[in-house]
């Protein structure tokens, strides 16, 4: 028996207000668990996969992660909209300044890199929060949805590597 299962049963009995006689005595619950890295899945209360050996993760601890997506994705589109809002209100104002705008009117592609990469980054914090509501509904994970946020995470990479190629 390994150690996680006896902290487990330990728990277990606890919270039952019981003390077991023997370790053997206590029976642990198979719960539906998923392998983070190759997909296995099963009925079982084993804590190990049986195909890589990696840890599996229960329902509820993807439902952990999903609340934590969702509270990263919020913090990012309120973070990038707030500044993408700030950066346009300092620029609306300096377009009232005839010198100011024509500086400003010759760095315009600079100016769509720098609202491109807000873009990319609030369009990643909302796929999180897609996410993260995903797995806490079904307590699972979607790949098509994982696959889509490396996309965009790849995108950022893009947009940042031209807003350093179009600002030199």
């Amino acid at each position: 028996m390994t150690t996680s299962q006896v902290r487990r049963r330990t728990i277990i009995f606890a919270l039952m207000n019981e003390t077991p006689k023997s370790l053997d005595d206590v029976t642990v619950t198979p719960v539906l668990r998923e392998c983070l890295k190759c997909n296995y899945s099963a009925v079982t209360d084993q804590t190990a996969c049986p195909q890589c050996g990696r840890k599996m993760a229960t329902a509820s601890s993807i439902r952990g992660r999903g609340i934590f997506l969702i509270v990263v994705g919020l913090f990012l589109v309120a973070f990038m909209g707030g500044i993408a809002l700030f950066v346009s209100n300092l620029l609306a104002d300096a377009m009232k300044d005839p010198t100011s705008a024509k500086r400003i009117t010759d760095e315009a592609a600079t100016f769509f890199a720098i609202y491109l990469i807000f873009g990319v980054v609030i369009a990643f914090g909302l796929r999180s929060v897609v996410i993260g509501t995903w797995q806490v509904i079904f307590g699972k994970r979607n790949k098509v949805l994982i696959y889509g946020m490396w996309a965009i995470l790849f995108l950022i990479i893009i947009a940042v590597g031209f807003f350093y190629g179009v600002s030199k």
